[in-house]
């Protein structure tokens, strides 16, 4: 038997309450390893930078109402509700 299999037959015994100890300590483990879960922080952040791209080239007017702007496009998307 493989030591993953080994693991993996004693994880399945342990009790929810162990399992969220036991995720815990794993999660410092990797933390200590500097190993992160694949979170898709890279394409959280590209898509930040895509935002703030298209903000620096597409700058709003000074005097942009966003209250307005959010009050039509709710009455556009849903109606009057008056």
């Amino acid at each position: 038997m493989t030591l993953q299999q080994t693991a993996y037959n004693k994880i399945d015994m342990l009790s929810d309450k162990d399992l969220k100890i036991l995720l815990v300590l794993a999660d410092e483990l990797l933390r200590q390893q500097n190993i992160q879960e694949n979170d898709d922080v890279e394409k959280k952040l590209s898509a930040f930078n895509e935002l703030l791209e298209i903000r620096k080239n597409n700058p709003l007017p000074v005097d942009f109402d966003f209250d307005k702007a959010r009050d039509e496009a709710l009455k556009e998307k849903y109606g009057s509700f008056t």
